[in-house]
């Protein structure tokens, strides 16, 4: 039971348990200073009654000195009424005047007393008789009365010739007392609904602000910026504190998404431009040498078969890099899936198996077992392994060595080319991946660029190493699942 306790305890909001704690505690704190208040004053009331039955006892035990030793009853009958018709007589339950020996001589309370009878014998009694100084006694009369038996010896120098027992009972103090407690409870109870309206209050104005601020967190963690609003609060606590410091936070954020925006679009225009000049370039040459070649034909009046075919291969140029050019500014929207990196890289190896025994090359395998799946866009994946894969058998004129590995590490999957080829200079390195940048006579530039964008738009990344005349490695890390 006490486990589900604080389970139920654990799955309540913030909100909850902050009311919770408050005004639990704030009714816990009052009822149980309310109940040690009405204790203690139950035990003064309580001392107060003794103490006010002791002075009657010991003024009676005074005035009886001398009325014990002449045996004159009727003035201990005089005293014991002057004393049950004050205004302490609602508490006095019996007074009994007796001598050494312990016989009655004058009592209050005709029914249970007669005057020459011994009291009983029993501890209660033997201990009063016994005393030389005062004693107290309680007994329980019933469950709502308790009796004090207060006895007093009659002292004669250090002779003691009587005894007096005053009883006092605390019935009137408990219906008083009940009365009380109610009014204490009473007050504890709106005390209690005082203290939970401070309570729920308090938690709404701490949590009302806390929540505010949760929910832009949760529209920045989704990249809703336009629906963040700043939290208003009056308070200038670590709570108000908190709130600015997020306003703060969240306009800065929202300033540099703008930024970043302004920044890509600028991007773009500037990343068109050098494509629209790195497409007039390219175009331009191939439409140079169609239009030499027209003007000869309009010369001569002739085309011979080598014009026809040198016409086709440079138009066929030009579709190829526009087709290319279109592939990396409008790339076709992709499906993320769950992807198995080496299933992949054996179907790149079947389909390069024929080109590589028809340049003498060796390939190495060494792909991971229980490789982690990958969420990314299959055919890209494949599209950029095989441009690296075909680009390192190209670097290999001669033959030679092409390895493929895979492995996992650091929360990413790595899939390595690497080639025994004369390796990439170092002046051009840094522009492999620039779109139209080739060494090639025929390349277009734009296969690296194009893998470089697949796999970043995949959150992955392109390493690559080289080394002249001992070939270049060439690394694509994408993130496990």
């Amino acid at each position: 039971m006490f486990r589900g306790m604080i389970k139920a305890l654990r799955s309540l909001t913030i909100r909850q348990k902050l009311i919770f704690t408050i005004c639990g505690g704030t009714i816990l704190t009052i009822v149980l200073t309310s109940a040690i208040i009405f204790r203690q004053v139950s035990r003064l009331s309580a001392r107060e009654l003794i103490h006010k039955g002791t002075i009657i006892a010991t003024g009676l035990s005074k005035q009886s000195i001398a009325p014990i030793l002449h045996d004159d009853v009727w003035e201990l009958y005089k005293a014991i009424i002057a004393v049950t018709g004050d205004a302490g007589m609602p508490y006095i339950k019996y007074i009994v005047i007796l001598d050494k020996t312990g016989r009655i001589l004058a009592h209050s309370h005709p029914r249970h007393f007669r005057v020459g009878e011994l009291l009983p014998e029993g501890p209660f009694n033997e201990r009063a008789l016994d005393a030389e100084k005062t004693v107290v006694q309680s007994s329980p009369v019933s469950r709502n009365e308790n009796l004090y038996d207060i006895a007093v010896p009659c002292m004669v120098g250090t002779e003691k010739v009587g005894l007096v027992r005053v009883g006092m009972t605390d019935h009137i103090m408990r219906k008083e007392l009940a009365e009380v407690k109610k009014d204490v409870f009473f007050f504890a109870f709106l005390l209690s609904l005082a203290g939970t309206g401070v309570g729920l209050l308090v938690a709404y104005r701490i949590i009302d602000p806390l929540k505010r601020v949760t929910q832009n967190i949760e529209n920045i963690s989704r990249g809703k910026l336009r629906d963040v609003f700043p939290v208003k609060t009056a308070e200038k606590d670590e709570i108000g504190r908190m709130v600015d410091i997020f306003n703060e936070m969240a306009k800065n954020l929202q300033t540099k998404r703008d930024m970043d925006e302004y920044m890509a679009r600028k991007d773009k225009l500037v990343t068109l431009g050098e494509f629209s000049a790195g497409l007039a370039h390219e175009i331009k040459n191939p439409l140079t040498s169609i239009k030499m070649l027209m003007q000869s034909a309009k010369e001569s009046s002739a085309l011979s078969a080598g014009d026809i075919e040198v016409i086709e291969g440079e138009i066929n140029r030009i579709d190829r890099i526009v087709r290319d050019f279109l592939a990396f500014g409008r790339p076709a929207k992709a499906e993320y899936v769950a992807t198995d990196v080496n299933a992949i890289l054996r179907e790149v190896i079947t389909l390069i198996r024929s080109e590589m025994d028809k340049h003498q090359i060796r390939l190495v395998d060494d792909l991971a077992a229980n490789i982690p799946a990958v969420m990314a866009q299959p055919d890209g994946i494949k599209q950029v392994v095989l441009n690296v894969v075909l680009n390192a058998l190209e670097a290999m004129e001669n033959g030679g060595m092409l390895k493929m590995a895979s492995f996992s590490r650091n929360g990413s999957v790595f899939v390595t080319v690497a080639d025994t080829g004369p390796g990439i200079a170092a002046e051009n390195l840094q522009s492999i991946f620039e779109p139209f940048f080739t060494t090639k006579q025929d390349g277009t530039g734009m296969g690296l660029a194009i893998a470089d964008r697949i796999i970043r738009e995949q959150r992955g990344r392109i390493d690559v190493e080289t080394t002249a005349g001992k070939g270049t490695t060439i690394s694509i890390v994408l993130p496990i699942l």
